[in-house]
């Protein structure tokens, strides 16, 4: 794997190691016999770019009795220019000493987004910042959820993987090493 950025100097032999594939467990995930334990949306940041669009950055947690998700979105849209979605979720099945990274890069010049990615280009409907809209609309969520789910992929930066895995057992022997 590469070294880990960040912190300390040096490389450090504990990283993100890619994979072909997705490490979330659909099944894991979509199981309706097991309840949800907890459950919270955090927003971290939010700016309104001087009247000029949103900047949102949120966490969602999930804690099943099998498996804890993560998801931390930055939603940037700049009226009449871009919509830019960046995800990265983490998964952990409980039991498994593995825990999975999955990032998607989303955006989609405001030009593009009737003709190539056929949605909607007025800013009501990409008002993801409207707290009020949301509650008196329930369904406003999903469609947002929706539309940034069909917004054409962009491409990651070389030195970041769409799929990752860190193995947890080398990581405790990493802080064991380094004590």
């Amino acid at each position: 794997g590469r070294p880990a950025r960040g912190g300390g100097g040096g490389a450090r032999k504990c990283v993100w190691t890619p994979t072909s594939s997705s490490g979330l467990s659909l099944p894991l995930l979509t199981d309706t016999t097991q309840p949800i334990l907890y459950y919270d949306d955090v927003d971290l940041y939010e700016d309104d770019l001087h009247d000029n669009g949103a900047a949102l950055l949120g966490v969602k947690v999930r804690v099943m009795p099998t498996c804890v998700l993560v998801l931390s979105r930055l939603f940037v849209r700049v009226d009449y220019v871009l919509v830019r979605v960046r995800d990265v979720r983490i998964f952990h099945a409980f039991g498994s000493s593995k825990v999975h990274r999955d990032v998607t890069w989303r955006e989609c010049l405001w030009e593009d987004l009737v003709g190539r990615a056929r949605l909607p280009d007025d800013v009501g409907s990409w008002r993801a910042e409207d707290a009020g809209a949301a509650a008196a609309d329930p369904g406003r969520a999903q469609r947002m959820q929706a539309m940034c789910g069909r917004l054409p992929i962009a491409p990651l930066p070389e030195d970041l993987v769409e799929h990752a895995l860190l193995d947890l057992e080398k990581v405790l022997g990493c802080v064991e090493e380094g004590a």
